[in-house]
């Protein structure tokens, strides 16, 4: 794996936008920022859905899918995006509080993704060939690469 400074999305739009323009089927119960900080944080919809909390990873993974694709250039961009937690803490600032959620991504960049899928497609998609399935594995994480990133999620609303 090759280790990558935080991907961080820079649009014009907000966060909330962005989520709706690139992902329309579902209902997104937040507004605020990306999360990168406590002054950027995402702010739960609590009061509107009592389970906002439940979508922070969902969040998460949309947001990991943003930064290595849609808001990079032609040649930037990744594919097979996944965010993994490595971390959860509350925090309490100026009398409000924060869910501080750390988290590791993963992404393959485009540029190895026709390489991949030939090698994949040759070997008959290594059907019996399990030594063949782990060396393509191999392979693929070798390409992939990872950053470490934080997200501010507001939860002050949950407790007025």
């Amino acid at each position: 794996m090759i280790d990558v400074p935080a991907q961080k999305i820079r649009s014009k739009k907000s966060a909330h936008e962005c989520f709706c323009l690139h992902f329309p089927e579902e209902e997104w119960p937040f507004h605020g920022g990306w999360g990168y900080s406590k002054d950027d944080a995402v702010v739960l919809d609590i009061e509107k859905d009592a389970f906002a909390v439940m979508f922070e990873p969902e969040f998460l993974e949309k947001r990991a899918i943003i930064e290595t694709f849609f808001s990079q250039s032609k040649r930037s961009r990744c594919f097979g995006s996944k965010s993994r937690m490595l971390g959860q803490s509350l925090q309490c600032h100026d009398g409000k509080h924060y869910d501080v959620v750390t988290v590791e991504v993963t992404a393959i960049p485009f540029i190895f993704r026709e390489e991949l899928l030939k090698e994949y497609n040759d070997n008959n998609q290594f059907k019996d060939d399990r030594l063949g399935l782990e060396k393509y594995h191999k392979k693929m994480e070798s390409k992939m690469i990872r950053y470490k990133t934080e997200c501010w999620f507001d939860l002050s609303a949950s407790w007025k």
